[in-house]
């Protein structure tokens, strides 16, 4: 399923697409539903990974430093691009990505902080 939020284009599972949702500030929640659909679904290629496995990947890096490029390598041995054939893919893994990031803040009491380079550290509160 894919989801517009914002301007921005999401795809997961309809509980994915929810808990992201529910992460945003109270002032974004007003979701226009006339915007999201489901279309017919292509066969994937590529093996996107779940929340889990990112969360583990990410919580088993020192410090939990990780960025974008550094696991789309790590997962799918290359890059995915916003735009094109590997679209649907690439939205997909960013929100699982992003998804993963929020549930290791909630449980360990911190948040990602974004360093020089793209990449990310955790930092507890």
């Amino acid at each position: 399923m894919k989801a517009v939020v914002k301007g921005v284009t999401v795809e997961g599972t309809p509980s994915e697409i929810a808990e992201l949702i529910e992460q945003l500030p109270s002032t974004t929640k007003s979701l226009d539903l006339g915007r999201l659909y489901d279309p017919p679904r292509p066969v994937r290629t590529t093996k996107i990974p779940e929340i889990d496995e990112v969360k583990q990947y990410i919580k088993n890096k020192t410090d939990y430093i990780n960025s974008w490029g550094d696991l789309q390598d790590h997962f799918l041995g290359g890059r995915l691009k916003s735009r094109g054939k590997t679209e649907d893919d690439y939205h997909l893994f960013q929100t699982r990505y992003q998804l993963a990031k929020k549930k290791i803040e909630t449980e360990e009491n911190g948040r990602f902080v974004r360093e020089k380079g793209g990449e990310y550290k955790f930092v507890k509160s």
